[in-house]
């Protein structure tokens, strides 16, 4: 008897990317099946989206290479101070960090614990569920984002600022 469970079609692996399972499309082309010119914008403006964060994330970790490399450079052959540059590597680091995130988060390749998404895989709850836990994330980058805000405000005007 074959099962169409896709963790039965890949195998038993604990870590597998779940791009098939959540953004496949459906079968009847979904509610938007005639309107094809909207989802081929919408699909450009997201491959657009990926290849900026993936750009840019190389970038931050190129120039974490080129910085630290020429910080131990110069410490073997002191041509000059390079105080600045341990700002430089934590703010690289940082936005590296983030970029990648908003990437994993994007094609859904992050770490995840899916015990009871796995359970409840194609039943009416898990896509309940799927939709819940969709509405966390995002409450969760609002929240993230206003705090992020407020911190860097603080940072900028300092007592002038009033949260």
């Amino acid at each position: 008897m074959a099962s169409d469970r896709l963790d039965d079609r890949i195998g038993p692996h604990h870590v597998r990317s779940r791009v098939c399972d959540l953004a496949s499309e459906p079968l009847d082309g979904g509610a938007m099946k005639n309107n094809t010119g909207t989802w081929k914008t919408l699909r450009r403006i997201d491959r657009g989206l990926a290849a900026v964060l993936r750009r840019a994330a190389m970038s931050c970790f190129v120039a974490l290479l080129v910085i630290i490399a020429a910080v131990v450079f110069v410490r073997f052959v002191p041509i000059t101070s390079m105080g600045w540059t341990d700002e430089i590597v934590e703010f690289a680091f940082a936005w590296m960090v983030f970029l990648c995130s908003a990437e994993l988060w994007r094609k859904r390749a992050h770490f995840r614990v899916e015990v009871i998404p796995n359970w409840l895989a194609g039943s009416r709850g898990g896509r309940i569920l799927e939709i819940i836990l969709g509405f966390l994330s995002l409450a969760f980058f609002f929240v993230f984002t206003m705090e992020g805000l407020r911190l860097a405000l603080l940072g900028v005007f300092g007592d002038r600022y009033k949260a």
